[in-house]
């Protein structure tokens, strides 16, 4: 699978000769829509398949930083970062001056930011120029323009959620962590690996890439074998696209045993605080785990409301005192999914998100001794709380659709 170079030939590694090329091949506007099928199932093929090479993980903010800033430091092709969160202090700071110093390498690079998201750096429009002048892409998804206007809650709402670094179309990571010096000790979960496997999650950063300030927002997901019992899904805001929805629904149904979760934000959909009470129901042994506070108070009331109700029927329930962002699910102790999905309305239905899912031991063990590590240092949560907050929280159920 390749792009378009807009004289109708596909890119891709095997038609140019080499990764570099093909990293490096321009690439059309409008090719990107006419080669990519709306859903894209690509195994790779058997003799692509290697096993995952220097896989590792980090759970702060600041490990993923500085490993990310390592592995930039040292890029030779191309850097593509997206996230949803960048700010130009601290360590945003420190990410644009290493871009800077590899442009002039002749590396290239190209950064999609969404615009909700990092609406200061949107905004800063001679830090725009600084970046573009330094030969840096860049590019903000979704952004509000008149005739999007009277569509005004697809702007608000379907917003580019992921978190993606791709340097030079091997090494990967994948997670929970935004750009912006107060998160430094958030609680985080990040998945690094180094194998030629990496590029095959091109196409999926090509996607909203490309798409980013068009009318028509990319509608593609993807479903990645990258072999080792572990795949690459992206998901979409349109029916029949959010597969990450479906697919925690689809396991949590099958569950045998236990249903270990962690998120920040837990504002669940309908449909998943109905599997996760039928799972209770037929005696798996669920477990949920969401920071005491977090960075927003309306949220914080929404997450303790439905929290509770779930530890009412028969749900583990515990609060960890620091701010968790980490957003991974254990189902069996084997089955896994992280990446940037909360437990939330938005995640589920309403933003792009993509995930790491699949029975890799070496993720579950991680994951697991991760898991083990916040419940110790976590408390049960209250039943009993106070009219206010009860109240407070009662307010948020009518619109949890937005939450």
């Amino acid at each position: 699978m390749g792009l378009s170079n807009g004289n109708d030939t596909i890119v891709s590694p095997a038609n140019t000769g080499s990764v570099a090329e093909w990293l490096k091949a321009p690439v059309s506007k409008t090719g990107i829509g006419e080669t990519l099928s709306e859903v894209q199932i690509l195994p790779l093929p058997s003799s692509s398949r290697r096993s995952f090479m220097n896989l590792s993980f980090q759970f702060t903010a600041h490990e993923v930083w500085r490993a990310q800033l390592a592995d930039c430091a040292n890029a030779k092709i191309s850097i593509d970062f997206e996230n949803y969160i960048f700010t130009d202090t601290g360590i945003g700071r420190e990410f644009i001056e290493i871009f800077k110093t590899k442009v002039r390498a002749g590396v290239r690079i190209r950064l999609l930011l969404d615009m909700f998201g990092s609406l200061d750096f949107y905004k800063n429009t001679g830090l725009r120029t600084e970046l573009e002048r330094a030969g840096i892409e860049l590019a903000f998804f979704n952004p509000i323009f008149d005739w999007r206007a009277k569509h005004f809650w697809h702007w608000l709402s379907r917003r580019d959620h992921r978190k993606l670094l791709l340097v030079d179309g091997r090494i990967a990571y994948l997670g929970s962590v935004c750009v912006d010096q107060p998160m430094e000790n958030w609680l985080e979960a990040s998945v690094r690996f180094e194998s030629d496997v990496a590029v095959s999650l091109q196409d999926s950063f090509e996607s909203l890439f490309h798409s980013a300030g068009r009318p028509r927002l990319s509608r593609k997901v993807f479903d990645i074998s990258l072999g080792d019992d572990i795949s690459y899904l992206s998901s979409a805001p349109h029916i029949g696209r959010r597969i990450v929805h479906k697919l925690l629904l689809k396991k949590i149904r099958r569950a045998r045993n236990s249903v270990n979760l962690v998120t920040p934000y837990f504002v669940p959909t309908e449909r998943l605080r109905v599997a996760l009470r039928r799972a209770i129901a037929r005696g798996v042994k669920v477990t949920l785990l969401i920071p005491e506070r977090t960075d927003s108070s309306v949220v914080d009331y929404a997450n303790h409301e439905y929290a509770r109700s779930l530890a009412r029927q028969g749900a583990i329930v515990r609060v960890v005192g620091q701010m968790v962002h980490a957003k991974y699910c254990i189902i069996d102790s084997e089955w896994t999914m992280i990446g940037s999905a909360n437990l939330d309305n938005l995640s589920m239905l309403s933003n792009y998100e993509h995930v790491l899912v699949g029975k890799n031991t070496q993720v579950a063990q991680a994951l697991n001794n991760n898991f083990q590590k916040l419940f110790n240092e976590s408390s049960p949560i209250k039943q009993e709380v106070g009219l206010l907050e009860r109240i407070l929280g009662l307010l948020t159920r009518p619109v949890h659709r937005f939450l």
